[in-house]
């Protein structure tokens, strides 16, 4: 079943002291929710958004351009895409979704516990980087028992010499080797 999400909407240009980051929820399925405005405004529960954020059926986050709307693109590690009208594009987490030169990163952060209007974050606490995550070292008290290593025989395959080609018969000259442009004609 799906559930609301949380996430953040960092403001990619320049905003008020304060007013780059905001905490939304983005609501089950279409109508009035969490909305993009042509100039960059955040709407909550209105109309005039030309870009909706909701969670579809299968608890994806997605972005969906109202029809008539301006161009809206997203873009993700360095490719970018166009948001067609009516088709909900799915968005990940460092997203970022352009509304007309405006663009805003999409921070998500999972379930929401409940519905909530957007709201400035003041303070944020910088993001330590993560290494790659590497599955843990195992180290085994009991290695399971290996066979051992058996000695070579006389009669082992890996010992029997490979014949080797037979010379040229006695008496003929060798080929003169030829040079590559000879090779040519």
């Amino acid at each position: 079943m799906a559930r609301p999400k949380a996430l953040c909407l960092e403001a990619l240009f320049d905003v008020p002291e304060g007013a780059r980051y905001r905490a939304c929820t983005a609501r089950v399925g279409t109508g009035e929710g969490l909305a993009l405005g042509p100039a960059a405004e955040v709407f909550w529960l209105e109309a005039g958004g030309v870009c909706e954020l909701v969670v579809t059926g299968d608890d994806r986050l997605a972005a969906l351009r109202m029809p008539g709307a301006p161009r809206i693109e997203v873009e993700r590690a360095g490719r970018l895409t166009e948001v067609p009208e009516k088709s909900p594009t799915i968005l990940l987490d460092q997203d970022v979704i352009a509304v007309g030169p405006r663009r805003f990163r999409v921070h998500l952060h999972g379930d929401a516990e409940a519905e909530s209007a957007p709201v400035p974050v003041t303070a944020v606490a910088p993001r330590a980087p993560q290494a790659p995550m590497r599955p843990p070292l195992e180290i085994r008290q009991h290695p399971p028992a290996m066979p051992a290593r058996r000695s070579p025989t006389p009669d082992d395959p890996a010992l029997v010499p490979v014949p080797e080609e037979p010379a040229a018969p006695v008496g003929t000259a060798p080929e003169p080797e030829r040079k590559w442009w000879q090779f040519w004609k």
